[in-house]
Parts: C-alpha cells; sequence; structure tokens
C-alpha cells in the first residue's frame, strides 16, 4: 500500500515540479500524513516519524540560504513519512545525483560549463553563468530516483 501511494505521490510530483515549478502544500502535507497513518497501521510508525524527520532536514540549509524552495523541503518529509530512514537516503542520493545530471545537461545547453567553473573561481568570463536562469526541477528528479529505485526492487 505504501509503495502505490509513493509511486503516485511521485507522479503527481514528477509533473507538478515540471510544469509548474512548484510543488504545492496540498500535495506534501496529506502524503506526510498518509504515510504516518499507513505505517501506524502496520507497526512502523516510528520508522516513518523518522524518516520524514530526515527528509525535512536534508534541505532545510539549502532552504534558508534561498537555494530551493519550501515544496521540496517538504516533498522530501513526504517521501521519508512514506519510505522510511533507510530507503529514502537511497532515493535522496539517487535523486541528487540525477539533479547533478539534469544541471549538467542545462549547463550544456546554454555552452555554459566554461563560464560555470569560471564563475566559481571569480574569473570575469563567469558573469554570463550568472545570468543564466535556469532552475532545476528537484522534486522531477527526485521522484524519478523512486520510480528507478521501485523498477529495480530495491525499494517497495
Amino acid at each position: 500500500m505504501l509503495t502505490i501511494v509513493t509511486l503516485l505521490f511521485s507522479a503527481i510530483v514528477f509533473y507538478y515540479d515540471l510544469k509548474y515549478q512548484t510543488i504545492p502544500n496540498k500535495l506534501t502535507i496529506p502524503a506526510i500524513g498518509a504515510g504516518w497513518l499507513i505505517s501506524l497501521e502496520h507497526g512502523a510508525f516510528v520508522s516513518s516519524l523518522l524518516g520524514s524527520a530526515i527528509g525535512f532536514s536534508v534541505l532545510l540549509v539549502p532552504f534558508l540560504f534561498g537555494w530551493v524552495g519550501g515544496g521540496d523541503v517538504k516533498m522530501l518529509a513526504a517521501l521519508g513519512a512514506l519510505m522510511g530512514p533507510s530507503p529514502f537516503v537511497s532515493a535522496f542520493f539517487l535523486g541528487i545525483l540525477i539533479a547533478g545530471g539534469f544541471s549538467l545537461l542545462v549547463l550544456v545547453k546554454h555552452r555554459a560549463l566554461f563560464e560555470m567553473v569560471a564563475y566559481l573561481f571569480r574569473l570575469p568570463e563567469g558573469e554570463r553563468y550568472r545570468r543564466i536562469n535556469q532552475c532545476i526541477p528537484l522534486g522531477s528528479c527526485m521522484s524519478l530516483a523512486v520510480f528507478a529505485l521501485v523498477l529495480f526492487g530495491l525499494v517497495g
């Protein structure tokens, strides 16, 4: 049951984040509650609570610096509640790798890979990179990670 809810939640997040670049509370808050309720029924409430705490905390500092949105933070809390701590950590790291690959594709598309390195080292050539305004759909990347883990039987 949790796997079905997790896949459904991930599919909706994937769509919303790609299309609207937002993950609304009307998706994340009920998903957290569903994860807690279903896990309570299966005797895994503490695991679900720990998963949601881990999910919430991993992006809290980046959120405070304005690097990610609040929807991303709550989406990870929901995935943690639905998956539990261990599968969530696997999904998180795979999602970060997918987001990194997506970021590289954006840089190649804008022909800005050199400019990004120049920007990191504060060279004048990096000014063009700073003006690239491209959001990385982190929620969609995390959703792809969940799909991959379930598809390959590593979660569920």
